[in-house]
């Protein structure tokens, strides 16, 4: 609780013994408004490595079941990000192979943009979503795109806000830097709500090619407007 005194049981509760892969690419969990936990991870118990996500209520209940709810259904799915709406729902964006795929569930655990969620693919590869709620129901998703090769791509950062429904509500993702120069290995990046449904986001890279990381910053309007400089400002 907030005086720091734990309220479940000693080493917490298990969330899940179902198989796990040898690396988990990583894992996601924030809380919503009624104070329930809401985890995503991947594992491997229907064969290949698939996206599961749960909900535990604040006394420790499992409120979409004792398995959760498995999301994807791919061989390789990866790097699950979740944000909560201010609606209550559930928003989820990770990789899968080369796209990335976005579902939205209620808190009753409805899934409400289709069995199998809505896919965003292309001719290069699309990867590492991070999710931020804007408005009532709507979300900002941050991407990359990447060309090859996959261990030192030439890696842009996109961003696009989705309706309620799923679909784009700018006529084009909003480029937050197509400066290069970010590794394989930068792949998560602070991004916040600027307090008018725009955001922050930074990150490093070496775009001048000089094996100096050098920190960037840039800010996106709540109608996709860049506000920085292109491709962002230099902090540092």
């Amino acid at each position: 609780n907030a005086q720091g005194f734990p309220q479940w049981e000693t080493n917490g509760i298990l969330i899940s013994d179902n198989p796990q892969d040898s690396w988990l690419t990583d894992w996601d969990m924030t809380a919503d408004a009624a104070n329930h936990a809401i985890l995503a991870f991947p594992d491997i118990r229907n064969g290949g490595t698939n996206i599961a996500v749960y909900r535990i209520a604040p006394d420790g209940s499992f409120t979409w079941g004792a398995d959760g709810i498995v999301i994807s259904s791919s061989t390789f799915n990866a790097a699950p990000k979740v944000t909560v709406t201010a609606a209550g729902n559930a928003v989820f964006a990770w990789q899968a192979d080369d796209v990335i795929i976005r579902q939205k569930i209620s808190a009753e655990g409805d899934l409400l943009w289709g069995d199998n969620g809505i896919m965003m693919s292309g001719a290069n590869t699309f990867s590492w979503p991070q999710v931020l709620p804007v408005g009532d129901d709507d979300v900002v998703m941050k991407f990359f795109e990447d060309t090859p090769p996959v261990w030192a791509p030439t890696r842009h950062v996109f961003a696009q806000r989705f309706d309620p429904n799923g679909d784009a509500v700018w006529a084009q993702p909003t480029v937050i830097s197509d400066a290069g120069g970010i590794s394989a290995w930068t792949q998560i990046f602070p991004f916040i709500n600027d307090g008018n449904d725009g955001f922050f986001i930074a990150w490093h890279d070496d775009r001048d090619n000089n094996m100096l990381a050098n920190i960037w910053v840039q800010h996106i309007g709540s109608d996709g407007s860049v506000l920085f400089a292109d491709d962002g400002v230099e902090v540092s």
